[in-house]
């Protein structure tokens, strides 16, 4: 007897890759996540925060979500994530030979995605994607109102468009001895028009193979059934039909083999978790420590199954107490809530030492050089230089995806550039403060020219040593020196 088809089932390894990266999508999720759980708005497999805050022995349904619901994500990892893909595109990429592109793919480029989106803004939220869950994908497919196979018909009507395949949508894929990957299944979401409901949305499964593509759905009985099918047409830079790899390019940041990646921020998603955890409890703890509570003390003559009687009258409450006790207020002298803020701030510490910054912190003293800083710069920006780099083979190899849907496109040789200079960063040090340390013979000019260049305050195309020159010359002219 054959197996049920089921299309929405994972493979192991994608299972055991998403699982790896779970503690990441959960910390990305965030406090809202947190709010989807306790109005059990969220997905069945859709992670949380939640999964991470431990439930204590003994604790009952309504205090553990009433502790839930004081618990706040600090976004350390999403502000990693946002920065790192922010220094990238400080400058949007350029692509040189640009101006030889044919005008509908230059069109193609401007709407990307069909709604409304450049290749830069689609660019920089692969490049987020990629730097959270290790890796971001992008199909390209094809819209041919026509339905045609012609390829004189598509040549007029077939427009080839991006989507982003998640990380999380992934269900399986096939590759070939060299890499190249020959088959993609994925889920994604359909627009659906209704006369009656009006516009909506479905959930679908795509399977991508190099010349075809089949798309199901669930029928009316909950089983997979193939709702479309069709040829995909695209042609090589020899104008010969690709049939060896599918319309799609990966984008890695932490590869670990063929759509298989990690976090490049793993390790901070963990710290991000501990400050949770710890900022959950302290939460917690504090519903009480800032409250003070009455306690009763008996008396050395109260018999113990004495109990304080307590009476209301109006808005008076009146306590009677036992022959020698007394009831007082008590407060918590506020050592815990110290020892707790002390632990937190280690944990921060931490975070932001585990961040892909290439900013480094200026200090004053002796000590310190431009060239110590410089060097210091270049070791902590060389993994967001690497990944600019995955960036220009990425955007690069979209556009030859486009291309390969356009035959009566010649495509021009051309090279993506995407930023790769990451200053040192001078915190609230100003031009006026270097240079008053200039004047005191503290800073070299050749060094200020330098660090105020790298700091973007002077264009790339700016010569420091014809700069300092032209300062010579000046100042020999006015009977001065330098």
């Amino acid at each position: 007897m054959s197996q049920q088809l089921n299309a929405y089932q994972e493979t192991t390894l994608v299972s055991e890759m998403k699982r790896r990266n779970r503690p990441v999508r959960a910390i990305l999720n965030g406090t809202a996540s947190i709010r989807n759980i306790i109005e059990n708005k969220n997905g069945e497999s859709e992670p949380s925060i939640t999964e991470y805050i431990l439930r204590e022995e003994n604790e009952s349904n309504k205090v553990y979500k009433n502790r839930i619901i004081r618990t706040y994500v600090t976004p350390f990892l999403k502000n990693a994530v946002s920065s790192a893909a922010g220094q990238i595109f400080k400058n949007p990429i350029t692509i040189k030979n640009k101006e030889s592109f044919p005008d509908r793919l230059l069109s193609v480029m401007d709407n990307c995605d069909l709604v409304g989106s450049d290749l830069n803004e689609w660019l920089m939220r692969a490049t987020e994607e990629s730097l959270a869950y290790g890796m971001a994908i992008a199909f390209v497919d094809f819209n041919n109102p026509t339905g045609s196979e012609r390829l004189s018909d598509q040549i007029e009507t077939a427009r080839p468009f991006l989507k982003m395949v998640s990380y999380f949508d992934l269900l399986g894929y096939k590759f070939d001895e060299s890499g190249n990957i020959t088959m993609l299944r994925f889920r994604e979401e359909a627009s659906i028009e209704d006369d009656f409901i009006g516009s909506d949305r479905v959930e679908q499964v795509r399977v991508v193979y190099p010349t075809r593509y089949e798309i199901y759905r669930k029928d009316e009985k909950g089983n997979d059934s193939l709702y479309d099918s069709g040829n995909i047409i695209r042609y090589d830079e020899n104008q010969d039909r690709i049939i060896d790899r599918i319309p799609v390019s990966v984008m890695y940041g932490r590869k670990l083999g063929v759509l298989n990646a990690a976090s490049v921020f793993e390790d901070l998603a963990y710290i991000n978790l501990q400050h949770t955890q710890v900022d959950s409890d302290l939460s917690w703890a504090s519903h009480f420590y800032l409250i003070p509570f009455l306690i009763t003390i008996a008396g050395e003559q109260a018999i113990a199954s004495e109990m304080p009687k307590i009476s209301a009258l109006a808005s008076y409450i009146n306590v009677e107490l036992p022959y020698g006790s007394e009831i007082k207020w008590v407060e918590t002298n506020g050592n815990a809530q110290k020892a707790g803020a002390e632990k937190l701030a280690s944990i921060e510490k931490r975070a932001e030492a585990s961040k892909m910054d290439s900013s480094v912190s200026v200090t004053a003293g002796a000590r310190e050089t431009a060239t110590g800083r410089a060097v210091q710069a270049d070791s902590s920006s060389a993994k967001l230089k690497l990944h600019a780099e995955a960036v220009e083979s990425f955007a690069k190899s979209i556009i030859e995806m486009f291309a390969s849907y356009m035959p009566e496109v010649m495509l021009p040789e051309f090279t993506v550039e995407a930023n790769k200079d990451f200053s040192i960063s001078l915190g609230d040090r100003t031009v006026s403060d270097l240079s008053s340390m200039n004047e005191k013979g503290q800073l070299s000019l050749s060094t200020m020219l330098s660090e105020i260049k790298r700091r973007g305050e002077l264009a790339d195309d700016v010569d420091v040593i014809e700069e300092i020159e032209r300062i010579r010359d000046e100042l020999d002219e006015r009977g001065l020196t330098v």
